[in-house]
């Protein structure tokens, strides 16, 4: 039920059609729009309801795997299960798979920089790890061949987390990045958000870790009840080595001597391992630092020598769509952040480009995230906005707000498009607008919104973004 665009319908099909079984997909998008997807299954024995869902067909399922997408007070599943029918989820039946070790990965930022480095650092300690689950694609077709005791690192979105609550699988070291409210216009409230990401902490046992940032409130108390030995991470000043605030298990910053260089330590109760210079750390930004220390945190409780972890922080140069460089022309510069599809995420990532002009493109699908701290920072720290989609209208409006109060300075100046095209060409212009005094001016697509409507995906925004920069930057 939902075969999507990023590879988890097409894998469990693919998955189910080569064990012989009777497979069905069904997507209420048509053909036209799953066209790629579709196109990789030719050949296969399945049949197509595309455009539709026909309540027959989840009458006589044996088995329904559902995109995690798919409204959690959705009718259609609930019939197959009265009829007889099992729920499942492709991150779920990964997870069922898997004999050997599980490391997973939530949180409402970070994430997916998060997953991608742990699963560097534990892939150059053990052959044969598989890095997946809401980072797109799918592990269920490489699982026949996937080796029974090598790890697997998934990252898990608030969806996957609620499917996954009955199954109750006990990851063996679990990493939450932090927490704020997001997909309210699916969770419909703030608490059931926060509850699905907790499903990962309290299916988990005693032998577990569990990571969590010391600087999010809700983490810590959440750490009171975990049943995994907690390992806190934190950007801030080091934890106390004794006493009652000590913390056992830590990874965090240490700033060294005068003049010398900030560290990586890791303390795990015999003491601490230096994992080497921060500065060997490249992707910008506090947050970034933050995903690079959940990171370490994990690799280290899991057992990854600290030779291995230094050899992936120094290497590691970033995801796609994520601070992504999409070129230069003169004194303009261009960045796609389409995978900040969170106002949090999207205003962190202002903050990384020192005294440069900023145009930001903002805006996209409302997805009932509260937008008023975005906008704050827009009016704070953007010379110029362009605002796209569902949310530009306030948007607008909270940057109007936070421009009038007192000391607002009087705001950027804000612009409307249509589009990403048209948005694009009137940041570019007003970039180099921007540069015209001396100095550099950045043009970056940070939305803090989803994409859905414009685009299937964030990735889709950021490669047409990237399409359109380098048309502009490689004019004559």
């Amino acid at each position: 039920m939902g075969l999507g665009r990023f590879g988890g319908g097409e894998g469990a099909a693919r998955f189910w059609a080569g064990l012989g079984a009777e497979v069905t997909v069904t997507d209420l998008a048509d053909a036209g729009a799953l066209a790629e997807s579709v196109r990789r299954l030719d050949g296969l024995p399945i049949r197509f309801v595309l455009g539709r869902h026909e309540e027959e067909d989840f009458k006589r399922a044996d088995v329904v795997v559902v995109n995690p997408a798919v409204p959690r007070d959705h009718p259609l599943p609930g019939l197959a299960r009265l009829a007889g029918a099992e729920i499942v989820t492709e991150v779920g039946l990964v997870w069922r798979l898997a004999t050997g070790p599980v490391l997973a990965v939530t949180g409402t930022g970070g994430k997916s920089t998060t997953t991608a480095l742990l699963g560097d650092m534990v892939g150059r300690h053990r052959s044969g790890t598989l890095v997946g689950g809401n980072l797109g694609g799918s592990l269920l077709p490489r699982m026949a061949t996937h080796v029974p005791s090598a790890p697997i690192v998934l990252e898990l979105s608030s969806f996957q987390l609620h499917y996954l609550e009955s199954q109750r699988p006990a990851a063996d070291v679990a990493v939450v990045t932090n927490l704020a409210p997001n997909h309210l216009d699916w969770h419909k409230t703030a608490l059931h958000y926060y509850e699905s990401k907790r499903h990962l902490v309290r299916a988990q046992r005693p032998d577990g870790w569990l990571v969590l940032n010391a600087g999010d409130p809700v983490l810590r108390q959440w750490a009171a009840d975990a049943p995994a030995r907690v390992v806190w991470t934190s950007t801030e000043a080091p934890p106390a080595r004794r006493g009652p605030d000590a913390w056992t298990h830590a990874c965090y910053v240490e700033p060294g001597p005068p003049g010398g260089d900030p560290r990586f330590l890791y303390r795990n109760g015999d003491g601490e391992a230096d994992l080497g210079p921060v500065a060997a750390w490249k992707p910008p930004g506090r947050h970034n630092l933050a995903n690079a220390l959940q990171a370490i945190a994990a690799a280290a409780a899991f057992g990854v020598p600290a030779a291995r972890i230094r050899e992936a922080l120094a290497e590691f140069r970033g995801l796609r769509h994520r601070l992504e460089d999409a070129g230069r022309r003169g004194p303009v510069r261009f960045v796609n952040d389409s995978k900040a599809t969170t106002p949090e995420a999207a205003t962190l990532a202002l903050d990384c480009f020192g005294g440069a002009r900023v145009v930001a493109l903002a805006g996209g699908y409302d997805k009932g995230a509260d937008l008023g701290s975005f906008a704050g920072a827009l009016a704070r720290r953007a010379w110029a906005v362009v605002l796209t989609g569902q949310t530009a209208g306030a948007l607008e409006r909270g940057i109007a707000l936070a421009a009038a109060r007192p000391g607002g300075g009087g705001g950027p100046e804000v612009r409307r498009a249509g589009d990403l095209d048209e948005a694009v060409a009137i940041a570019a212009d007003l970039a180099r607008r921007a540069a015209a005094g001396g100095g550099e001016a950045v043009v970056l697509l940070s939305p803090g919104c989803a994409s859905w409507g414009a685009f299937a995906h964030y990735g889709e925004r950021g490669d047409r973004f990237m399409a359109l920069a380098r048309a502009w930057t490689d004019r004559a």
